[in-house]
């Protein structure tokens, strides 16, 4: 079993500001829906937790294992190939000033499209390509040996996996829509992912 939660919403995200592989804070909604995200996953026990190094992920993982006694000094296994896809030219700025300043077919392209990626940025399938060592080499056969795995990251990092894991096309991929602090779990890996 996979679950993959998205972190708390943040600053970045109350503020429409393009955050990507920046740091931003939680909001006070975003610590309530990490302590609630806790609470239901409570009857889970992890074989393995993985977070992102960023501290949005990394907090709202610390949330969620503080509700678990059981875990208490295990460790969190931070790893760089959650993070963020990196926006590049557009991190640190708000959306109205981008959608300003650029056509909405090239910042549409740029968020939905799975192979292009923004200026100094990443596309989905970069995103993919920096996961897939970590996917093929641990979690994916922590997975098929009957494992229950958490990973704590972000929006691009969990659409990707959903996309593998569920064998969907890169528009499929782009397609989805990965709320704040809601498990997404995947009991079972398309036959074909990252083989």
């Amino acid at each position: 079993m996979l679950v993959l939660v998205r972190h708390g919403e943040t600053v970045g995200n109350r503020d429409m500001i393009w955050s990507g592989s920046s740091e931003t804070p939680l909001t006070e909604q975003g610590v309530q829906q990490a302590i609630e995200v806790g609470r239901e996953l409570t009857d889970i026990t992890f074989d393995r937790v993985y977070s992102s190094p960023l501290s949005r992920a990394l907090e709202t993982c610390n949330y969620i294992l503080a509700a678990r006694p059981i875990y208490v000094g295990k460790p969190i296994h931070i790893r760089n190939e959650f993070i963020e896809r990196s926006y590049g030219v557009l991190e640190g700025r708000d959306y109205k000033t981008t959608m300003a300043e650029f056509p909405r077919r090239k910042w549409l392209e740029w968020e939905r499209d799975y192979l292009i990626a923004p200026p100094g940025g990443e596309s989905l399938s970069q995103v993919e390509e920096r996961m897939s060592g970590i996917l093929k080499a641990e979690v994916f056969p922590l997975m098929r040996a009957g494992k229950a795995v958490l990973i704590v990251a972000h929006t691009n990092v969990i659409k990707t996996i959903i996309g593998l894991c569920k064998g969907l096309d890169e528009d499929e991929t782009c397609q989805l829509t990965i709320e704040h602090a809601i498990p997404y779990v995947i009991n079972q890996i398309a036959i074909d992912s990252l083989s």
